[in-house]
């Protein structure tokens, strides 16, 4: 399966998903292992498109803390650099 832009999706790997993890519109946002990183995606349930919203101008990690309205709280983090926090 290939997301919106091309890339590969490799499937839902998480154990839990954020207690908020529905954007307006009916829209999951959620993060999941893919291949040696965390990447987070939203599904547009309706349309049944992937959206990679990964933090693509940082090398690691990005997982989905918190979701409300169209605010997408996120941290970004590798093995050399602490989580940083910011918001898609």
């Amino acid at each position: 399966m290939r997301t919106s832009n091309g890339e590969a999706f490799h499937g839902v790997y998480s154990q839990a998903l954020p207690s908020r993890c529905f954007a307006s519109g009916g829209r999951l946002v959620f993060s999941t292992p893919q291949k040696n990183e965390v990447r987070s995606y939203v599904v547009d349930i309706d349309g049944g498109r992937i959206v990679d919203i990964s933090n693509k101008s940082f090398i690691g990690s990005t997982s989905v803390l918190d979701v409300k309205a169209d605010i997408v709280l996120a941290a970004c983090s590798n093995m050399t650099t602490p989580a940083q926090v910011f918001v898609i």
